[in-house]
């Protein structure tokens, strides 16, 4: 796939070999490359969705962002645990008129 694309940087005088060689070499380049060919496929094929999905599995916030919801979830099942064994407990009497 990655070929393709150098084959036609080259025939429309975008990039030359060497300029998309230096490029590929760097793995963020190259790996982002491909994301973004494959997203482009993909909504040709099924549509504005599946570009969307792949360009998130690369989005690396959305990630931070999806890995959340189960620490969230925790969160929320430890509340609804507390909320039904509600224990307060003071260590010292309530503090009204002591300034």
């Amino acid at each position: 796939m990655l070929d393709e694309f150098r084959t036609w940087l080259n025939k429309e005088k975008i990039a030359t070999n060497q300029e998309v060689d230096e490029a590929f070499a760097k793995p963020e380049v190259r790996d982002d490359s491909a994301m973004q060919i494959r997203a482009e496929v993909l909504n040709g094929l099924f549509g504005q969705e599946a570009r969307h999905r792949v360009l998130s599995e690369g989005d690396k916030q959305i990630q931070a962002a999806m890995g959340l919801f189960e620490k969230a979830a925790d969160l929320f099942a430890k509340r609804e645990s507390l909320a039904a064994n509600p224990k307060i407990e003071r260590a010292d009497p309530s503090p009204k008129g002591r300034l």
